[in-house]
């Protein structure tokens, strides 16, 4: 398993966006795929 970060800077704006936009992606079924589809094995 490998784990990827997004930085903001202290206090953003974006991170509650970013993060409820993350959340989205990652509560769909074909995140599973994506990875592998991207990034291989």
């Amino acid at each position: 398993m490998q784990y990827y970060v997004f930085a903001l800077p202290s206090g953003s704006a974006l991170r509650d966006t970013l993060n409820r936009a993350l959340i989205a992606q990652i509560e769909q079924s074909a995140w599973n795929d994506f990875p592998y589809q991207y990034l291989g094995e």
